[in-house]
């Protein structure tokens, strides 16, 4: 007993039929296989495009967030300008109490020679 292939099977089954019968077979086989693929095609397509959406408003959600940060941070930390003044002033003030502890000083010095 020999095998035969899958194709041959149908041929020889075509064969079998009516002329008429074989002929609405091969029109019909191939254009239900075409509709059920682009049935197939779109519904990925569908998949895909919900799939994008998603991504979509999850850019826009990151987005957003990072917005936000970026407002906090400019709005929380000083700017390297701001932190310069502030340490000129703070030198500035450091430098005039200690000129005034060196009068002080200098004072208390000149009073105990004086006694």
């Amino acid at each position: 007993m020999t095998s035969q292939a899958p194709a041959d099977s149908v041929f020889s089954l075509i064969e079998g039929l009516s002329h008429p019968l074989a002929v609405l077979i091969a029109i019909v086989v191939p254009l239900v296989a075409g509709i059920a693929k682009h049935g197939y095609d779109r519904a990925k397509a569908n998949q895909m495009e919900a799939e994008l959406n998603k991504n979509s408003q999850r850019l826009d959600e990151l987005k957003s967030d990072h917005n936000q940060f970026r407002l906090e941070v400019a709005q929380r930390y000083a700017t390297n300008e701001t932190v310069q003044k502030i340490e000129e002033r703070v030198v500035q003030a450091l430098e005039r109490l200690t000129e005034r502890l060196d009068r002080v000083l200098l004072h208390q010095a000149s009073g105990d020679r004086g006694a």
